[in-house]
């Protein structure tokens, strides 16, 4: 459940992320975690589910995606991320 080369002894957690429609074709032949679960593929995007364990390397993914995703679930996984964005916006 790792993502990445990190490994915590944590519990790994449900994610549900929302790719634009191009970066969604990019998700499917290339997945991000082999956890990796189709939820929806349709004109608004891709919406995959994966199961890890949260690390920096998810963190640095995520931001390093920016508006080509949406973080639907967990809300304090997003509220993190968004947090981040802000501060290095400032």
């Amino acid at each position: 459940y790792s993502f990445g080369i990190t490994r915590l002894n944590e519990k790994p957690i449900k994610i549900i992320l929302l790719f634009e429609p191009q970066q969604g074709s990019y998700v499917k032949s290339l997945p991000i975690h082999s956890t990796q679960k189709i939820l929806t593929d349709n004109k608004n995007g891709l919406k995959v589910q994966i199961r890890v364990i949260p690390s920096i390397e998810l963190y640095q993914y995520l931001l390093g995606q920016a508006s080509k995703v949406k973080i639907i679930f967990p809300a304090n996984l997003a509220s993190e991320v968004k947090k981040i964005h802000k501060q290095a916006g400032e």
